[in-house]
């Protein structure tokens, strides 16, 4: 089986950097059918909210219109304001519907993406006038799924909307007998039922479509094994690099531990293999404290440290041991080492009492 063919798939999710890159150049999932449906519903209850307003407006314009018919100048100046009130007219009942549907539709991509500004989109890209690139993208699975869509989406909405209008279809022929506000008043009802169902529909459709948008991103922006290594790499660094710098860490941490031998009051060795640098003051230290510690040749420099800077050097193979595995460097003894050490350090205080 050819690994390298694995090693080409891309099996693994998405890095914060990958999705970083991937949403400044514009690539986001959202559901259009999502903004769709929450600008509908928006316009419904806009609706049940301005219909009497909108109604009202509709029914003073007739009116004035029909009882001024006779008397209506009809001359080129006359019917030129009879247009602007008409134009005025559609303003006023379409505004509040309008900005509620626009302000529906900034918000439902607001919410979904974020506030997103990117340049990306708009860069010249000769692919998108390639004919075979064209030809693919016509014929791709992202093309079948959107019809597909479109088709159900139809179908669903015409069903719905169907069902929302077929039990008022026998009253459309008497719509005729009524007064202009009766009229206003059915169609406005209609139309807000209309609204809402197919809203509703849309709704669902939407909360499907989301779903499946938001699968179809994760899976266009995964990666391959090789691409996360190099992302690995370049965020963290080249592995040599990195294990210079904690070479280099651990060196520059040697040397303050060997400065830090001057400082002890004891070092207790193996003789050969082990030693370690305590210090011990009463009134800033609640118990011993390690100052340094090692084995073989960094042993042998703690000891030849603490000679030349005039530190006792105790021999004591099992503390020695004890304290090198438990003991941490900055850190101070474990309780149950008390006890052995508090027994070196009298040994020492009391040969420093007699000048030794």
């Amino acid at each position: 089986m050819d690994l390298q063919l694995f090693a080409g798939e891309k099996t693994e999710e998405a890095t914060p950097k990958r999705r970083e890159e991937a949403r400044k150049k514009g690539q986001v999932f959202k559901s259009m059918e999502l903004v769709g449906a929450v600008s509908l519903l928006a316009t419904y209850f806009t609706l049940q909210f301005a219909g009497p307003f909108i109604g009202g407006r509709v029914f003073a314009f007739s009116r004035n219109l029909w009882e001024q018919g006779v008397t209506q100048d009809w001359s080129e100046a006359g019917v030129r304001m009879l247009m602007n009130n008409v134009y005025i007219l559609v303003a006023l009942v379409a505004a509040p519907v309008a900005l509620a549907g626009a302000v529906a539709g900034v918000l439902g991509n607001v919410v979904q993406v974020g506030f997103l500004f990117t340049g990306e989109p708009l860069t010249p890209n000769f692919d998108r006038i390639n004919p075979a690139s064209g030809f693919k993208r016509v014929f791709s699975k992202r093309a079948l799924v959107d019809m597909l869509k479109a088709i159900l989406k139809i179908l669903i909405i015409g069903w719905v909307a169907y069902k929302t209008v077929s039990d008022d279809l026998d009253a459309f022929p008497l719509l005729i007998g009524l007064e202009i506000p009766q009229m206003m008043e059915f169609l406005i009802d209609l139309i807000s039922r209309l609204l809402l169902w197919v809203g509703v529909a849309m709704l669902v459709l939407a909360v499907a479509d989301y779903m499946y948008q938001r699968w179809e991103y994760e899976e266009s922006i995964k990666m391959t094994k090789q691409e996360v290594k190099e992302e690995w790499k370049q965020t963290e660094g080249n592995p040599e690099v990195r294990a210079k710098i904690k070479q280099r860490q651990r060196e520059l941490a040697r040397g303050r531990m060997m400065d830090d031998v001057k400082k002890a009051d004891v070092v207790v060795t193996n003789p050969t293999h082990f030693a370690v640098a305590l210090a011990y003051k009463p009134n800033s230290m609640a118990a011993p404290r390690v100052l340094a510690k090692g084995q073989g040749l960094i042993a042998l420099r703690i000891r030849e440290l603490a000679k030349a800077s005039e530190v006792p050097v105790v021999e004591n193979p099992p503390l020695a041991r004890q304290l090198f595995k438990v003991a941490d460097i900055g850190q101070e003894i474990p309780a149950d080492l008390f006890q052995a050490v508090a027994e070196v350090l009298a040994y020492v205080f009391q040969l420093k009492q007699k000048g030794y």
